[in-house]
């Protein structure tokens, strides 16, 4: 990876060509991601602008004289590419990962917003296209279940919050992404200084705010709440999962079987571990949860 990272960052045509030929691998695209991140971290705008540029055009101009899926792949490597440059602009510019995920949550709840105005009834939309998905099932006894209230309850949940789900994938691969690609940054010239940044994002009293109006709004139940509500959870996620991990690295001398059992945790048991992080990275607003466990670990040792 640093062998691919040096190469690229030598000369503008490389990276583009590096990044076009990963962007149409599948499963690899993220590698094309990382490489404009990487390119727009280390030398500006304009640089990434030029790389984003060269990745998505001849891809559109490949799909506007041949097939429809080819040019709906351009625009999706397009606008994933524009949200990792808007985001690699962002860390440069701040160098914090709590002002990244501040910068998520305004896009995506700008967004939401912009796509409840657009379509009022954007709700019953992914009803209706959720029902016309489990109808091409085959079984009949499940087709027989599609018009009991019970499911009906579950896909009328599904689909409130469906479009701030679909925002939140989006962010996140975008954030794993930017994470590759200060990785390669540190790699070449800040080595150790990634881990140092992530083990420190912590979420203020704004954001708190902002969450606890969503949560009004939903008690309240406006429908646009619903779909922000994920968006509004996610950085306090990935913040609880950053404690988590500071946590574990100060106070366990082996910290990868803690990492482990705690991702094992949040893959298994994924709703209340989240629920639990959340909670955390709200308390870490009032109370520096590092700071405290640091402290209570050199009190031990003393």
């Amino acid at each position: 990876m640093q062998v691919l990272a040096q190469y690229v960052l030598r000369s503008r045509i490389r990276a583009v060509i590096v990044a076009l030929v990963f962007s149409v691998v599948p499963f690899l695209s993220w590698v094309g991601s990382a490489i404009l991140g990487l390119v727009t971290l280390r030398k500006g705008p304009a640089e990434g602008l030029i790389v984003m540029a060269g990745v998505a055009l001849p891809l559109i101009a490949g799909g506007l004289f041949g097939k429809t899926t080819v040019l709906l792949y351009a625009y999706n490597i397009l606008y994933s590419s524009l949200i990792i440059w808007v985001l690699a602009l962002v860390l440069r510019r701040y160098s914090s990962w709590r002002v990244v995920l501040q910068a998520c949550v305004l896009l995506g709840g700008l967004f939401v917003i912009g796509m409840h105005l657009y379509n009022p009834d954007i709700v019953v939309w992914w009803e209706n296209t959720l029902r016309q998905y489990l109808s091409l099932v085959s079984d009949p006894a499940m087709k027989a279940k599609l018009s009991s209230p019970e499911v009906g309850l579950i896909l009328n949940t599904i689909a409130r919050l469906a479009t701030g789900l679909q925002v939140v994938f989006i962010c996140l691969t975008g954030i794993m992404s930017l994470v590759v690609a200060r990785w390669w940054q540190a790699m070449l010239f800040n080595p150790g200084g990634l881990r140092k940044e992530l083990l420190q994002i912590r979420i203020g009293f704004p954001e708190l705010l902002l969450a606890g109006v969503v949560i009004l709004a939903v008690f309240a139940k406006i429908q646009v709440s619903f779909d922000l509500l994920p968006i509004i959870a996610m950085p306090f996620i990935l913040a609880g999962v950053s404690l988590v991990h500071c946590v574990i690295v100060l106070t366990q001398p082996k910290p990868w079987i803690g990492i482990l059992a705690f991702y094992g945790l949040l893959l298994f048991f994924f709703k209340y571990t989240a629920a639990i992080l959340v909670l955390l990275a709200m308390i870490d607003c009032w109370v520096n949860l590092r700071i405290w466990f640091l402290n209570r670990l050199t009190q031990r040792k003393q």
